[in-house]
């Protein structure tokens, strides 16, 4: 049973914690089979949403840092837009791969790509 409301993770396990105690559901070790008390289940959940929490502002903060030094995060200016291969590169595999007379392997090594890329092209 999750929130249905946006709040913290700590909300959810909690709402969560009592809803499967309500229904008689308890939790049991798959280790060594202990039940463990209800209290302690919700004390090691939050003690996880603890962690991620620490993880979240540890990305946060790698992010911003990245950003700082000039990292961009986005998708190409235009959808489908070849980054590797130049205009002219194009030309002239199609060019090469018309001609027949070199195959694929040479094509991408002559040309510094990898097999695949001249495939596509």
């Amino acid at each position: 049973m999750l929130c249905p409301v946006k709040c913290a993770p700590e909300a959810d396990l909690a709402a969560m914690s009592e809803g499967l105690a309500a229904h008689g559901v308890r939790l049991a070790s798959v280790g060594d089979g202990a039940h463990p008390a209800p209290a302690d289940v919700r004390s090691a959940a939050l003690a996880l949403v603890g962690v991620v929490r620490y993880e979240a502002e540890v990305r946060v903060a790698g992010l911003a840092a990245a950003r700082e030094r000039g990292v961009k995060f986005r998708r190409p200016s235009r959808p489908g837009k070849r980054l590797k291969v130049t205009a002219e590169q194009e030309e002239i595999i199609r060019r090469l791969k018309v001609e027949g007379r070199k195959k694929i392997t040479a094509i991408a090594r002559a040309m510094n790509l990898s097999r695949p890329t001249v495939y596509q092209n």
